[in-house]
């Protein structure tokens, strides 16, 4: 479902009653960059949606996680798994499934594409609008209040702690991100997680990270881990390596630099520089049953938006097919 059904999700969540089910989605993008993407020995498992230039090396796009569980990439004659805004720069590599599009230049060298075409022409995203969308939200889901806990070891280990079968917020210091090398999540099966990382610049290093006492586990707990979201408000870096991550990330303010780890879900970044797998587990939130919450204006405006923009994406992918 992707980017905008993060949005949407998450916008539901805010101020809405309903119950603890997952949302129902549409496809979208695993990978969203509002900048310039570099990709070097990557492995992205969904489609991918660059706003300026993408330079690639030894890089598969739409690869369908390399035959593990999760969402299959789009499919059909029409089906658009690359959109890069200006020039792509691609040299080894391949398209798995679908077409690809660039609106500026492109230096196009070895790459495979089976199932369509790479050309030049005009980008079918409104890049601006959903970067203005992604910011807006993710400085909402930052100001949620607080239902879980958050608790630091003296050797920095971090266990986060909630209770609610609907959504549990919790927040994270990016210090003590950065500097722990286990973090447990502690959560009911099938509940909604989103971990609020406070601070302009953070890390996830060589670290053990686990959802009820296990990593990402594609046969074993990837749905509960699609239930999980990281956002990131800052505008420095997030930098994430040497580890296998579960859960999306959030952070249309600042760069993702992820090296020689695996990503378990979708990205949505203002830049990005990748290497090891980006795996298409796309977001998959949970609403909270909240019968006595009155939403903001701000809230049914943001909704009304995130309303908005998944019909014009089963719109497009209407007219794709």
């Amino acid at each position: 479902m992707h980017f905008a059904m993060i949005v949407s999700c998450l916008l539901l969540i805010a101020g809405f009653t309903a119950s603890a089910s997952p949302l129902p989605f549409t496809t979208d993008y695993n990978v969203l960059v509002f900048t310039d993407m570099t990709g070097n020995n990557l492995s992205i498992g969904g489609s991918v949606a660059v706003a300026r230039d993408a330079t690639f090396t030894g890089v598969s796009v739409a690869s369908g996680n390399n035959g593990s569980s999760g969402a299959a990439p789009n499919s059909g004659a029409g089906a658009m798994n690359l959109i890069v805004g200006d020039d792509l720069s691609w040299n080894g590599g391949q398209l798995v499934a679908g077409n690809g599009v660039h609106g500026g230049l492109g230096s196009i060298s070895g790459v495979g594409v089976p199932g369509g075409v790479i050309g030049q022409g005009a980008t079918p995203v409104n890049f601006a609008a959903l970067q203005t969308q992604a910011q807006n939200a993710a400085t909402s889901f930052a100001a949620m209040t607080t239902n879980g806990s958050t608790d630091v070891a003296p050797w920095g280990g971090i266990t986060l702690t909630g209770i609610d079968t609907g959504l549990n917020i919790f927040t994270v210091a990016a210090t003590n991100l950065s500097s722990t090398s286990y973090l447990n999540i502690v959560a009911p099966s099938g509940s909604g997680v989103l971990i609020n990382v406070v601070g302009n610049a953070a890390s996830i290093q060589n670290a053990g990270i686990n959802l009820n006492g296990q990593g990402f586990n594609y046969n074993s707990n990837a749905a509960d881990w699609q239930n999980v979201l990281w956002n990131f408000t800052g505008t420095g870096t997030l930098q994430v390596s040497g580890v296998s991550l579960g859960g999306s990330i959030l952070a249309p303010y600042g760069s993702v630099n992820v090296q020689f780890a695996s990503l378990n879900g979708d990205i949505v970044a203002n830049s990005l520089s990748a290497s090891g797998g980006i795996n298409n587990f796309a977001f998959n939130g949970t609403e909270p049953e909240d019968p006595s919450a009155v939403p903001e204006p701000g809230t049914l405006l943001l909704s009304a938006l995130g309303s908005t923009l998944i019909l014009g994406r089963m719109a497009l992918r209407s007219r794709a097919n």
